[in-house]
């Protein structure tokens, strides 16, 4: 049975989770306005009091016939192992979040 003590930093967790994502929220409204921004501006790197804000970017190739065949026949033979049991694995336990919109969120 779960002791008061132990709910209550359950219940502690739960509401830093729920302000986290009411924050993150708010966040990623304004996320493009500043991207915008420093690209209208033509910067990189931004202070903000002690801190900065930087521009990131992230690349997404596509890649010839034959490599694509590759990998769908190497992933084809891991999942074979994993099915043949010959894969080995570890695994790890976390909790998970779920706020009242039923969004799950892994820590």
């Amino acid at each position: 049975m779960i002791k008061l003590e132990e709910k209550e930093i359950i219940n502690k967790w739960a509401s830093i989770k729920r302000q986290i994502n009411i924050l993150e929220k708010e966040s990623d409204l304004y996320k493009p306005q500043i991207l915008e921004l420093m690209l209208r501006e033509e910067v990189k790197e931004m202070s903000v009091d002690d801190d900065k804000i930087t521009t990131g970017s992230r690349r997404s190739h596509k890649y010839p016939a034959e490599i694509t065949k590759m990998e769908t026949e190497f992933n084809e033979a891991k999942k074979e192992c994993e099915r043949l049991g010959t894969a080995k694995y570890t695994e790890n336990f976390y909790p998970i979040f779920s706020d009242s919109n039923n969004k799950k969120h892994e820590f």
